[in-house]
């Protein structure tokens, strides 16, 4: 039999580069976008420090990760962030109780980093209740643009993080 090669740990898919590795610490397989790496990789001590299983279904590994339909749950001020509130749905299972002055909305999503730039557009006007990756995305393009120009006197430039604190 000729022998197949080995799978390549990295694929595009919907317009991000992905590679897919083995955590040593949790000891699962991850996926990273490499456009979220940040620094420095370190790969091994030397060459041959490791193997490529011969066996890595690398599209089942992504299809899990990458793409899958998801909801946010959002706190949206009333009248405010038309464009999600048109793609709300009827929420999956218990509603957490809307902050004061906000309505609650479930919105589907597959991509958290197009959902989170265009939460973050909307400012204060909409916190990310769940999922908590998603939050976090939020928070730190909202912290970025914080830090792009210093507050004017007695505005309220970094409480407004778009995100639920607490």
């Amino acid at each position: 039999l000729e022998e197949l090669p080995k799978p390549e740990p990295l694929r595009a898919r919907g317009g991000a580069w992905y590679v897919i590795g083995h955590d040593r610490e949790r000891g699962a397989t991850r996926v990273f976008r490499l456009s979220r790496i940040d620094g420095r990789v370190r790969v091994g001590a030397e060459a041959g420090a490791f193997t490529v299983p011969d066996r890595v279904d690398v599209d089942a590994a992504l299809g899990a990760h990458v793409g899958a339909e998801r909801t946010a749950v959002l706190a949206v001020v009333p009248e405010r962030a038309p464009a999600l509130r048109a793609r709300a749905v009827a929420p999956d299972g218990t509603v957490p109780r809307a902050p004061r002055g906000r309505d609650v909305v479930s919105v589907p999503f597959r991509s958290t980093t197009a959902l989170a730039d265009e939460v973050a557009g909307y400012g204060a006007a909409v916190l990310v209740l769940a999922p908590d990756e998603l939050r976090t995305e939020v928070r730190r393009r909202l912290t970025a643009a914080a830090r792009l120009a210093p507050a004017a006197p007695g505005s309220a430039a970094v409480h407004g993080t778009g995100v639920e604190h607490g």
